[in-house]
């Protein structure tokens, strides 16, 4: 089972490494995603190497869920924005 989740979290790690580099500079084309053969997290259906019956969350119900927390986010952070600006 350790060795399954190892495969889930170099993806992921993978993928926000790439998402950091996109977002300060340009990520080199095949720098550990799905261009050099790798796992693409963002286009996956399963996690690489793991039993269906081990998995508690597939790819698609992450990304809705990450969605979902980040809209959330950004939503209070636009409701607490006004309210701080009365206190200072």
């Amino acid at each position: 089972m350790q060795a399954e989740g190892d495969a889930v979290e170099r993806a992921v790690l993978a993928l926000a490494a790439d998402k950091a580099g996109a977002a300060g500079a340009p990520a080199e084309p095949g720098a550990g995603g799905a261009h050099d053969g790798g796992f693409d997290l963002v286009a996956a259906a399963e996690w690489p190497g793991v039993a269906p019956g081990a998995v508690l969350l597939p790819p698609p119900q992450c990304r809705a869920l990450w969605r979902q927390f980040a809209s959330d986010c950004s939503y209070a952070v636009q409701q607490a924005r006004p309210q701080a600006s009365i206190y200072i």
